[in-house]
């Protein structure tokens, strides 16, 4: 198993028992080691959202909302904070359900395994298998494995 297989490995695992402060504890480490990295970060902020609050979550994802490679996982993210807010802003949560067509059409497969792994955790089964379809569909007829 890689490093980066390890590194997620922790996460999901975190993610699947609820232990959001390790998400964030974990995560910040990963930053300590090698910066921001944009994977952390988006992980960092899930642990956030779920344990401390969706205001810092948003805040995080905010950052990379218009990453390529990281807009479905971060337009899902923020789509569901948006969404999980007393207050949430009505105009934003219909931005954000616009520009995920366009965001799911675009995605790399990475994108959309992030994407469905939050979905997963946050228990969108729905739209997990949504995306998981996708990465199959494109893995049809491929000799390799996803």
């Amino acid at each position: 198993m890689s490093r980066a297989d390890s590194v997620k490995a922790y996460i999901y695992y975190y993610g699947r028992r609820g232990w959001y402060n390790e998400i964030v504890a974990y995560c910040d480490g990963i930053m300590a080691r090698k910066g921001k990295e944009p994977t952390a970060i988006f992980w960092k902020a899930f642990g956030l959202g779920m344990s401390h609050g969706l205001e810092r979550a948003r805040q995080e994802l905010e950052v990379f909302h218009n990453r390529r490679d990281l807009q479905l996982p971060v337009t899902v993210a923020l789509l569901y904070f948006a969404k999980e807010e007393r207050d949430g802003d009505v105009e934003f949560i219909n931005s954000l359900e616009a520009e995920m067509a366009v965001a799911e059409e675009m995605a790399k497969d990475a994108g959309l395994i992030m994407a469905a792994r939050f979905c997963l955790l946050t228990g969108d089964l729905y739209r997990a298998s949504k995306f998981s379809q996708k990465i199959l569909q494109a893995f049809n007829g491929s000799p390799s494995t996803p």
